[in-house]
């Protein structure tokens, strides 16, 4: 039986950063007018974890601004790094609907579902 897919958004710790250190450092050449993305994938284990996890490094330059910015996933999917980003990516938007759904029902303060759609319809007009 597989073990459940399970990633946790890591900080970014200067253990972590010091394995990516060669992606922190400043492209060379005329700045960009996109954002330049690099992806890591490392394995790495802390003294809680039982064994080593994979972790993916994503490290994004944008337009003029000094410092990157970066965000470490850890997951067991082995997927390529640039494809699990995406996923997580997609993941995160869907929450945030989630949040914003909630935060609809609760700003219409009605006790029963039907109220609620009844007002949420008479709202959108």
């Amino acid at each position: 039986m597989a073990a459940p897919r399970r990633s946790w958004w890591l900080t970014a710790l200067v253990i972590l950063q010091s394995r990516i250190g060669y992606l922190l450092k400043r492209p060379v050449g005329r700045p960009a007018h996109h954002v330049r993305r690099c992806h890591a994938s490392f394995s790495y284990q802390t003294g809680s974890w039982s064994k080593p996890r994979r972790v993916i490094a994503k490290v994004e330059w944008h337009p003029e601004e000094l410092y990157p910015r970066v965000g470490f996933i850890v997951t067991n999917m082995s997927r390529p790094a640039e494809r699990v980003v995406a996923f997580y990516n997609k993941r995160g938007t869907c929450e945030q609907w989630i949040k914003e759904g909630k935060c609809a029902i609760k700003w219409t303060r009605c006790r029963t579902f039907a109220a609620n759609a009844v007002r949420l319809q008479l709202h959108a007009r």
